[in-house]
Formats: structure tokens, sequence, C-alpha cells
């Protein structure tokens, strides 16, 4: 079986593993729509967030035949989907989720239905490589991960394999997994002694991937993850980006809906035991549905009073459950120097801003852009400075990296979504003991009330966990 791992950035030098020239698959080409109208409404829905998993349900039950209206607290919908355009030269990068898996069929769907191109990240980056900059000196991914470096990451993902094997996605606690979630993936790392560089790379990989320190991101979250992406090919994860940026989904989604979404309408109260739900914003509106989707992270659910109280499970999920603290900066340069040094702007680092790549790839023009990444603790401690600080200190650290790119630098973007107020983080992350007691905590309705959103499903934190959590809303209101 091709395990693929659940990376949402290749290490070893991010990018060095994406020179393949892999051709489109023909039948992401596009298809009709075929939505339909004209109907009678079945009803009327309230949802709560405009994020992917927001827009879509609201997008599929319009198609249903409800008569939906969302509102978002935000001036913009997309939520943590977040195209940047704001670049010379008509570049664009994403300040938000990036990349798209073979495996996720449901965003596919969507893009087929949309007619929506796709390039293939793979393609872009030649024979350069990416970097790992470690201790004040830079290497290629073959220098520093040596075959016995590269034996002891390999001895960890067999133990790490040999721990999901048994386990079961619908009861995660049977076959061990309760046992497995009183342990860290630091406590796995050291009973097996892995230290040095082999160490080094997996917990930046880690962190990377799931977002958490491994001394608080759960044993059972790891292993039950990867049990879950069994199959799905190494070489598929994160092949597709869409064209011209992920937001060009979320302004066709929106350009679906048939009643305009309310926007700076932070939501302050939900009452749901009377006939209908009634949806109260900031500006003293108050909205009522027969059925209500939420579909908001759980820092902005903390600031919604439910009337009455959530049942235990639900208010367990939405107090206990953070989602993790990860920044981008987008930086874009005069010239692309990096390539002429052989390398494709991909980089793994000891430096405070992580990691780095190049996504303008397979954009026009002379200048680049730059995404630093960062992650875990390196995220959590950026999450506390300004964006001006965090985009300075990104330019001085990129510099480092590959020098004479300092004096380049131009235009820049910067979010750290743990900062970011109806957010709190980029996607759900469970510590040790979290998955026992609040794994698919807001997975099944309560009373009129479904929920959705990528904390919502067994594989979260991709665009295609959003999309499938509204997709599968809908469908439960619809019947």
């Amino acid at each position: 079986m091709d395990r693929g791992r659940l990376s949402r950035r290749e290490l070893i030098g991010a990018g060095a593993a994406l020179a393949g020239g892999i051709a489109v698959a023909p039948a992401l080409a596009g298809c009709s729509d075929g939505d339909s109208g004209g109907a009678a409404s079945r009803g009327r829905v309230v949802v709560v967030g405009g994020g992917l998993a927001g827009l879509t349900a609201g997008y599929e039950l319009g198609r249903k035949g409800f008569d939906v209206q969302l509102v978002e607290a935000r001036d913009r919908l997309g939520g943590r989907v977040h195209t940047v355009r704001s670049f010379t030269s008509d570049q664009h990068g994403e300040a938000g989720a990036e990349a798209i898996d073979t495996k996720h069929r449901e965003i596919l769907r969507l893009c087929r239905r949309f007619g929506l191109p796709l390039e293939n990240a793979y393609s872009g980056y030649g024979n350069r490589r990416g970097t790992v900059y470690r201790r004040g000196r830079n290497f290629l991914p073959r220098e520093f991960a040596t075959p016995a470096v590269k034996a002891e990451m390999e001895r960890f993902w067999r133990a790490v394999d040999r721990l999901a094997e048994p386990l079961d996605g619908t009861d995660p606690t049977a076959n061990g997994g309760a046992r497995q979630d009183r342990h860290s993936v630091a406590d796995l790392l050291d009973r097996l002694r892995i230290g040095g560089r082999a160490r080094w790379l997996l917990e930046a990989r880690i962190e990377s991937d799931y977002g958490s320190p491994v001394a608080r991101l759960s044993l059972l979250y790891l292993t039950l993850s990867e049990r879950l992406y069994w199959n799905q090919p190494a070489g598929g994860i994160e092949r597709w980006r869409i064209k011209g940026g992920n937001s060009t989904l979320v302004d066709e989604l929106t350009r679906r809906l048939v009643t305009p979404p309310m926007l700076q309408a932070p939501v302050t109260a939900i009452r749901w035991d009377g006939a209908a739900v009634e949806v109260d914003t900031d500006d003293g509106e108050t909205l009522t549905g027969d059925k209500l989707v939420v579909a908001a992270p759980t820092a902005a659910l903390r600031q919604i009073e439910f009337s009455p109280a959530l049942p235990r499970r639900e208010a367990g999920f939405i107090a206990a459950i953070d989602l993790c603290a990860v920044a981008k900066t987008l930086i874009q340069y005069e010239r692309r120097i990096w390539r002429r040094q052989g390398r494709t702007g991909g980089s793994t680092t000891d430096l405070p801003i992580g990691q780095t790549w190049e996504t303008t790839d397979q954009q026009d023009g002379a200048p680049g852009i730059l995404i630093a990444y960062t992650a875990g603790r390196r995220g959590e401690v950026t999450a506390t400075i300004d964006d001006r600080q965090r985009t300075i200190q990104a330019r001085e650290d990129i510099d480092v990296v590959f020098p004479g790119t300092r004096r380049l630098a131009g235009d820049s973007f910067s979010v750290a979504w743990r900062a970011e107020p109806y957010s709190g983080g980029c996607w759900a992350v469970f510590r040790p003991g979290q998955v026992s007691k609040h794994w698919l905590g807001l997975h099944e309705p309560t009373g009129p009330i479904h929920w959705a959103g990528e904390h919502t499903e067994r594989l979260n934190g991709y665009m295609n966990s959003a999309v499938a959590s509204g997709m599968r809303v809908a469908g439960e209101i619809a019947g």
C-alpha cells in the first residue's frame, strides 16, 4: 500500500521533491454547473460563517430548493482561504490554505463543476533544488539528510504505521487508541531515542503538517490521521492548485448564492429552542430560520451565547479544541535570484520564519513571491508580534537563506491566523487526551443546528474538509 504522508508542504527543502513535470489530468478541465432553480422553497436556513464550509453549504442548499441567508463577521468571504492579489505584475499568493491533494474529491468536484482550471504544483521547479538551513549553514537536502538520517526518520514512520494499523476511524479509542491518546508525539520520539538531525527534521515536518509542537500533539491524533490517509498516494499530496488563486472558488460559490450574504455582521447570540432558530448579529438584527448551519471555528463560537446552553458534548468541544498557530508572510521580490542560485525558493530552516517556498513558480513576470510559513512553537511566538514586525523578520531571515534578496524586496502581506479574531488559528488540533474526549464533537446535528467546518470532519485541516462538511450538512437538512 502506498501510504502518503500528510505533508502540507514537503520538507527536506520544501520543494526539492516538486520537480516532476506530471501532466494535469484532462478530467479536471471542467463541466457544466447543472444548478436547478425555480422550485418553491423547502424552508429557510441561516448559515453562520462565510468560509468554504458555509459557502458550500449555502450553495448546495440553494440547489436543493432552500432559501438561504449567509452571515459573515468579516468584510470579505472565504475565511481562511484568502488569495492576495495586491502584488505587481498581476501576481498573487495564498495567505491561507493553498494546495489540493488528489484524494480531495469534494473540492475537485466543485472545481470541475465550475470549470476552474488547476495547475500541477509539481511542474514548476525544473531541476532546481530546495535548501536546508541550520546552525548558520546552507545544505542541499541530500547533504543534510544522509542515508543514516533518513533511516532514523523511516524508523519513526514505521513505528507510526504499526500504531496506526489497528485503529478504527469510527471509534478511535478502540484497539489501543485510548492508550495512544495519553501520550504526545514527543513521547514516541523519546521512546525511540531519535535525536540529532533526524529528530530536528521530524519535528519540523510534524509541526508543519499538524501545526502544533510535538510535545503538545496527541500521538493518537497523528496516528489516526495517518491511518485515515493511507489510500492517498504520496505522489498526489499537494498536487493541485487552483489557477488564478483559491479565492476564485470562493467567488464562484458566492456568485451562485441567491440571497446576497451579510458581511461585517458578527453573530452574538443563537436561540434554538423554539419553532424557529433565531440568530442575533451585533448590529441588532435578528435572523430567523427553520434550520441553522454553524460553520465558524471554535474561537468565534466561544463569543456566541447559545440559548439554551449547548449539550456537554458540543460545549466541551468548543471550549477545549483550539486551532493551531500558523503564520504566512508573502514577500514579492523584484527578481527571482534564488533561481540563479539553482534553488526552488523552498527551505526548511531553524530561523524564526520556519520554512519558505515560491508561490509564483507558474506565474508570469520577472518578480517572484516567496512565502514564509511559520508553524508550531515559532508560529505561537510570531502570533504575538504585529504584521509589520513579522514581515521585517521574514525579510531578514530570507536574506540569510537566499543572500541578496533583501535589497529586492517589495510588496508584502502577512497574517498570523492565531491572532485573527474570527479564526483564532489555522485548523483544529488535538492535544494528548483530547481525541478520547472530543473526537467528532461537532459532527452530528444538535436539534436544528448543523455543524460545518474543517474541525467537524474525521480528516480535518484541509480545504476539502471544509467543502465536505458543507456538502454533509446540506444532505442532512435536505434528507
